[in-house]
């Protein structure tokens, strides 16, 4: 036994609100109806039970073919085989001399009571039945579950993939296309079996899109494993570019085996054909986005890491293209020397940790001397006049992808009595070429540095070499940037 627990992808940014509301709603739902679920199959298993009794003791008696169905399936006799096993059974029952017991008007009123409490049931009313098939029962059937198992087993996946995808394309878009795969999943399941009278129930198809959209998004994920076997157990990771696909081919091979052995009843028990349909729908639609550049403008709207996916151009710390302004090393002004060598200056007295006001935003809009950003989910807007000092370096922790930092400083870097007041975002959190344009994302970055230097007339930290070429400086974790850089920390005994 082989079961998912976590992955290492980024945490996302604030609370993912479409996901809790789907786990919300499938726990109460499964808990308002499993009540009245319990009821009916109780009572349609006493009727069924009857009805298989009777007919295989008087096989003379009239079968409806919707109620010959459900009794050859639960014989597990096949289509095939059909003809061969109501001969035999006529064959045996003249032979016993059995009498006729129960007459057709009972048998008929049997049936219909049994149909009665089968159809009585919450998954038949509200779940994708093919043969009654209704476009209401697409969505409303994503919400219901056969049992706990079935239920916890969906929200595990579900807490896995979704939060990210809907941190990576927001709210609403992810409530849009996390029922839409559910829909699509249902009604491709529901055209392989245009005949089955059963309901197909439970948030797996919908599930399978979000896998299919994760896998687009943030393939190189490492997925964590927890696997058993007998008296062996333990963990390991494998990377989601592998593990989704096989586990799509796992799904379409166990489709084709259940339909044999089965004889195409939806999948004997577990809808395969529908979590393959909901995949491949996630997978279409998260590779369109990315194609027509929707998943970038969606990512750097609400602010999800570019560099942790397969979608979006992240920025890499290479020198800038020929011309770029990475290029060459414009001379520095005195002024702005000066207040680099005071801020860097080994000498220097660093500035207690608890003196700063830092706070993460991300970028959204640049107009003229106004820069709009976000804070956790909320909008605000400054004004570059505001900024004492442009601050931009190069991370590069142990392990750890490089990435840049630009920290817009509201107070003087070299105050002494005041806080300090710091704005600051990361290449990670956004796509720069949203704010400035151009198709190069390292370009465009430079171009957003230069363009927030020249809105303030800030200070530029360490130099202007350095912010203008960050990549050829590089810090070894964010403390060892903004001791050097902002000269903040504790000082060392």
């Amino acid at each position: 036994m082989i079961i998912p627990y976590g992955h290492e992808t980024r945490r996302v940014q604030g609370l993912p609100w479409i996901t809790i509301g789907i786990v919300v709603a499938c726990l109460a739902v499964f808990l308002l109806t499993s009540g009245a679920s319990n009821r009916s199959a109780r009572q349609a298993e006493e009727a069924f039970s009857e009805i298989a009794e009777t007919y295989l003791a008087q096989p003379g008696l009239a079968l409806d073919p919707q109620t010959e169905g459900l009794l050859l399936r639960r014989l597990g006799v096949d289509e095939n085989q059909r003809d061969v096993f109501f001969e035999s059974l006529a064959a045996a029952a003249a032979a016993a001399g059995r009498r006729q017991a129960t007459t057709q008007e009972e048998f008929d009123e049997l049936t219909a009571r049994f149909w009665a409490a089968y159809r009585a049931s919450p998954q038949y009313r509200f779940g994708v039945v093919p043969v009654e098939l209704s476009a209401v029962s697409l969505l409303t059937y994503q919400f219901l579950h056969g049992g706990w198992a079935h239920l916890f087993g969906n929200l595990l996946f579900l807490y896995l993939a979704a939060p990210h995808v809907e941190d990576r394309w927001g709210r609403p878009v992810f409530l849009g296309f996390y029922l839409s795969a559910g829909a699509v999943a249902a009604l491709f399941w529901a055209f392989r079996y245009p005949d089955l009278n059963l309901p197909l129930v439970g948030a797996s198809g919908s599930i399978a899109g979000v896998m299919g959209a994760f896998l687009i998004c943030f393939g190189t994920s490492k997925i964590r494993f927890f696997y058993w076997f007998f008296i062996i157990w333990g963990t390991f990771e494998a990377p989601a570019w592998l593990m989704l696909p096989l586990w799509l081919v796992m799904e379409v091979v166990s489709g084709r085996t259940m339909d044999v052995m089965s004889g195409g009843d939806g999948g004997g028990g577990v809808a395969h054909w529908a979590h393959v349909w909901g995949f491949i729908f996630g997978m279409a639609i998260a590779f369109l986005m990315g194609m027509f550049g929707v998943d970038r403008r969606l990512a750097a709207k609400t602010g999800a890491a570019a560099a942790d996916s397969d979608g979006p151009e992240p920025i890499v710390l290479d020198p800038a293209p020929s011309g770029g302004f990475g290029a060459g090393e414009p001379d520095t002004p005195l002024v702005d020397r000066l207040e680099m060598e005071a801020a860097s200056s080994p000498s220097a007295r660093l500035l207690p940790p608890e003196r700063i006001r830092l706070v993460e935003v991300v970028p959204r809009s640049l107009e003229g001397r106004y820069l709009g950003f976000d804070v956790g989910q909320r909008g605000r807007r400054l004004d570059l006049n505001l900024v004492e000092a442009v601050a931009v370096g190069a991370v590069a922790g142990e392990g750890e992808r490089r990435f840049l930092i630009v920290d817009l400083l509201l107070d003087p870097p070299s105050a002494e009595t005041t806080d300090l007041r710091i704005l600051r975002f990361r290449s990670t959190s956004f796509d720069p070429r949203d704010l400035v344009g151009g198709d190069h994302a390292m370009t465009a970055f430079l171009s957003l540095v230069d363009a927030l230097l020249t809105g303030s007339g800030a200070v530029a930290l360490p130099d202007q070499a350095t912010v203008r070429a960050p990549s050829t400086r590089s810090y070894g974790s964010i403390e060892d940037y903004e001791r050097r850089v902002l000269r903040i920390g504790a000082e060392s005994s």
